[in-house]
């Protein structure tokens, strides 16, 4: 999805909102991601973090009180380490 030329990302942690937006505006499926995915955006695509940037993001979220399924957290790792 664009906006003025640019693409952009809608970024929504709450699943329900997330499936609410891509039901509702099918432009948005591909621009919409959680939290993590955005971080691991901002690594593989981006370049805005450095892989040891986004670990450490990411092991921050795991050992905080975020709510988010650990699984959830060890898969975005794995992307960013390239497994």
């Amino acid at each position: 999805m664009y906006k003025r030329g640019r693409p952009f990302t809608l970024i929504l942690d709450d699943r329900l909102a997330r499936k609410f937006a891509e039901k509702n505006f099918p432009g948005l499926r591909n621009s919409t991601t959680g939290t993590m995915g955005f971080i691991v955006r901002c690594y593989t695509h981006r370049a805005i973090f450095t892989q040891k940037q986004a670990m450490e993001i990411l092991c921050d979220m795991k050992s905080s009180e975020f709510r988010v399924d650990d699984n959830l957290v060890d898969s975005a790792i794995k992307k960013v380490c390239g497994r």
